[in-house]
Parts: C-alpha cells; structure tokens; sequence
C-alpha cells in the first residue's frame, strides 16, 4: 500500500482463529515479546472518558494516567484477551 505521493502507509494485520481458545497467558511488560500496543489519538482524555463510562476497566488506578488538573495523559486498557492497548495524545484523528 502506498499513498497518493508514493509514501509507504503503515498496516498492522490482526488474525483470529474462531473456535480455538487462546492457550497461555498475556506476557507482561518485563518479558520478551510484544507486551502492548499504543495507538496515538486526538483526544486522549475524551477518549478515557468515553471508555469508562461504558464499563470499559483501566489496566491500574486512574491516578497513575492523570495529570495535576485530571486530565488523561494516557490510558492502558485490556482487550479480551487480556493483551495492553496504550491511548496517549498525539494523533491526528
């Protein structure tokens, strides 16, 4: 894939294998391998905030993603699998 000026678009390919149970356990931030991902995005905090107010549970307490002010500087989550995805500020969209 490229974009209209020849630059490489980056992609990331994620699989599921429907009717096989994931064997093991998510890896931990101190073991080798991909621990998280990060996604960069406009609004971190209006994002946390939308992200908890439908149950979705921090991967820690609140207090260890905010500011002095409350603001979100990023969120970890869990997805249902139990793998990391960080939110931080950054993105365009």
């Amino acid at each position: 894939m490229s974009s209209g000026e020849g630059l490489p678009i980056p992609s990331l390919t994620l699989t599921s294998h429907p009717g096989e149970e994931p064997d093991g356990s998510p890896i931990l931030l101190d073991q080798v391998g991909i621990t998280h991902f990060s996604i960069s995005v406009a609004d971190v905090n209006a994002l946390a905030e939308e992200l908890l107010s439908k149950g979705v549970e921090p991967a820690g307490p609140r207090e260890s993603f905010v500011d002095a002010e409350g603001n979100f500087r990023y969120i970890y989550v869990r997805d249902p699998n139990g793998i990391l995805i960080q939110f931080d500020n950054g993105g365009s969209g």
